[in-house]
């Protein structure tokens, strides 16, 4: 890989040590090899735990980052037999009363079927 090792060097090891931050369970070994023997030089950030972190849970959606198509996905995949019911189970934050709130802000002529 070429580039500009004297302007990014910094850089990429930063980013290193962030990740080995937000990674304590890992371990990153760095080399660089130079043409010249003695502008080579190798980085350790060693692993700072044994346990591993336990895997993410899946969670709900957040209203704001749903579009119109995962809406309906959701829809779709939902074993809810109302709309308020698949809002308040398929949502993060969604009550009752805020979900019946949002199908009374769409209007009376809104049909949920």
């Amino acid at each position: 890989i070429e580039g500009d090792w004297v302007a990014y060097r910094s850089r990429l090891l930063s980013y290193l040590r962030q990740m080995a931050v937000i990674t304590p369970y890992a371990q990153f070994d760095f080399r660089f090899v130079s043409e010249d023997p003695d502008k080579g030089f190798s980085y350790t950030f060693k692993r700072r735990t044994d346990t591993m972190p336990e895997p993410p849970k899946e969670t709900k959606y957040h209203p704001s980052a749903v579009d119109l198509m995962v809406f309906e996905q959701l829809l779709s995949h939902s074993k809810a037999n109302t709309l308020v019911k698949f809002l308040q189970n398929d949502f993060l934050s969604i009550n009752k009363t805020y979900a019946e709130r949002l199908i009374a802000e769409m209007g009376p002529d809104f049909d949920p079927l």
